[in-house]
């Protein structure tokens, strides 16, 4: 349901405040469950991901692509591709182990909202807003 709609506020307001806001929460959300996994909430559990799950919905989710999409020419788009699902490989590969190794769920959850944390930084930091621009503003 939620990517169906989450689209929508692309239309409405700018990329650089979504994606921002969007890591942040996602952060918050991410190290709620973790908390919650130490005070043994299960249904808590479930809300903040749900919650985290939305909030990428919003932001990353399709903002990541459109703005690659936007401010990188074809080669770096490629590379730009190419990490993304390098990364995914990764997590897929390192999940199974963070989730039973010594962190346990709520030390990957912690490990996972910092990581968040530090990328809403970097959007705050490095990202600029392409909302409105012309294609050639945007390579600049």
């Amino acid at each position: 349901l939620c990517s169906l709609v989450a689209p929508l506020p692309l239309h409405y307001f700018n990329r650089r405040p979504l994606l921002f806001y969007g890591q942040f929460s996602m952060a918050a959300c991410l190290g709620m469950t973790a908390t919650s996994y130490i005070i043994e909430q299960d249904k808590l559990i479930i809300i903040f991901l749900c919650l985290a799950i939305l909030c990428f919905q919003f932001s990353c989710g399709p903002i990541a692509w459109m703005y690659a999409g936007e401010v990188a020419v074809d080669t770096g788009l490629g590379i730009c591709i190419l990490a993304l699902y390098l990364s995914l490989l990764e997590l897929a590969i390192t999940m199974q182990f963070m989730v039973n190794g010594f962190l346990g769920p709520s030390g990957m959850f912690y490990t996972l909202s910092f990581v968040t944390f530090i990328g809403s930084f970097f959007v705050f930091c490095f990202v600029r807003e392409t909302k409105g621009l012309t294609d050639k503003e945007k390579k600049q």
